[in-house]
């Protein structure tokens, strides 16, 4: 199951938001070395954070084991902007922003693609075709990009690979159509109409 929260919502749900704090210093600071994320408290937070953004979070076993958030409007990582990039966006007034996307590292999905990561992103595809959402941006490395295009969707690459703290990263453009999402369901083999389900909270 994956928990939808708003801004609106999110004053009751200081507990799972905090779960997705931390789960992300642990991925995005203590896995990946990102330390300019590095907060005192471990707990991984900016200004998009609750108010300004929609958290995904990921349960597995009554903890939230994985997040995303969506970020309308914005989100674009501060250190790595170009002029190409804001060109790109600022002609596309409804796009969202998709960051903070990790899984806990013990529940991986290793060599298979339906996993928790995959629930997440058939979420967020549910949830922007649901809002009106045309377009996700992300700034990420090419592995998830290649998992997207995998899944069947369109991904436009923006602007010129760039390195951070060792990695790759590359901007792309997820298109976000119903046909995109039945591709991703049926690579998917999801048979199940719970795979992915949302529930707001």
């Amino acid at each position: 199951m994956i928990h939808i929260v708003t801004p609106e919502t999110a004053p009751k749900h200081n507990d799972l938001l905090e779960q997705a704090y931390r789960l992300r210093h642990r991925i995005f600071v203590d896995e990946k070395g990102w330390t300019a994320w590095t907060k005192p408290d471990g707990r991984e937070r900016d200004e998009y954070d609750p108010g300004g953004s929609i958290s995904f979070l990921a349960m597995s076993q009554g903890r939230v084991a994985g997040c995303a958030r969506l970020v309308p409007g914005g989100g674009m990582n501060k250190e790595i902007i170009t002029g190409e990039k804001i060109a790109a966006l600022t002609s596309r007034p409804q796009f969202c922003g998709l960051g903070r996307f990790c899984v806990d590292m013990d529940i991986r999905g290793g060599t298979k693609i339906k996993n928790l990561a995959s629930a997440l992103i058939l979420s967020l595809l549910g949830y922007a075709l649901e809002n009106d959402i045309p377009e996700i941006f992300c700034e990420t490395d090419p592995n998830f990009l290649i998992l997207l295009r995998f899944l069947g969707l369109r991904v436009e690459i923006v602007g010129k690979p760039m390195p951070y703290y060792g990695h790759t990263m590359l901007m792309g453009i997820i298109d976000v159509t119903q046909k995109g999402l039945e591709t991703c369901r049926e690579r998917l083999s999801v048979n199940d109409p719970h795979f992915g389900e949302r529930m707001a909270v």
